[in-house]
């Protein structure tokens, strides 16, 4: 698993890139770097861009991983854009939050995504590619 993850506006808005595979305790360890994090924690609205990446989790993983997401977390809305093959996944985890008061809606696009969350697609796309690129640096070395 590669990811990277970007804090913007005051840590209102945050912007993640996966890449690969995805198994439960490499989030595990994620979510607990994120936890820790002053930056993002006021972030309302949030876009996760899984296109690059392969999800191995199981529904228990999936709902165990929603809950550890939500709880004590200001996040309000999330935008996960994700591949086709990913849709029970991204269903499952979209129904459990939304039952915890966090919407959460999958996308096949990130200009839906985007004006779902109402922000500037080119601009998101714009961070998503530096971050990708930068990722992709730091995993060559």
């Amino acid at each position: 698993m590669a990811n990277t993850y970007a804090v913007y506006n005051s840590g209102r808005i945050l912007l993640e890139y996966w890449c690969g595979d995805i198994y439960f305790d490499e989030l595990l360890k994620h979510q607990a770097k994120q936890h820790c994090d002053e930056r993002i924690q006021l972030a309302t609205a949030e876009i996760i861009d899984f296109r690059d990446a392969n999800i191995h989790l199981s529904d228990h993983d999936i709902l165990s991983i929603s809950e550890r997401i939500i709880k004590n977390q200001p996040l309000k809305k999330v935008a996960m854009v994700i591949h086709k093959r990913d849709w029970d996944k991204a269903s499952l985890y979209s129904r459990n939050a939304w039952d915890l008061d966090v919407d959460v809606i999958a996308f096949y696009s990130l200009e839906a995504a985007c004006s779902w969350i109402d922000f500037d697609s080119k601009h998101i796309e714009k961070k998503l590619k530096q971050m990708r690129l930068g990722l992709m640096a730091e995993l060559a070395t």
